[in-house]
């Protein structure tokens, strides 16, 4: 038995979208200084790069992982961040 490995979709979808004056300025700012030709492309592009990218809670999750923080090392954190005044 031959079993065929499925390959990645490329098949695009159509859709309308509606932005805001400020936001269209921006994205053709940014388009033009990042040489996209296309709105398509630019926000695929830019879907892409932030399915890539790490919240830091994903880093935390992966430092941590089932090993809550201790309360001295959030104390230490919550300083560190200004979120607590140091003691």
């Amino acid at each position: 038995m031959v079993i065929a490995a499925a390959r990645p979709s490329t098949k695009k979808r159509r859709v309308s979208i509606s932005l805001s004056q400020e936001a269209w300025e921006y994205a053709q700012a940014d388009m033009a200084a990042r040489g996209f030709k296309s709105l398509s492309v630019y926000l695929d592009c830019l879907l892409k790069k932030r399915a890539e990218f790490k919240t830091w809670q994903d880093v935390l999750d992966e430092t941590f992982g089932d090993k809550p923080m201790t309360d001295e090392e959030r104390d230490w954190a919550d300083r560190a961040l200004g979120l607590k005044s140091p003691d």
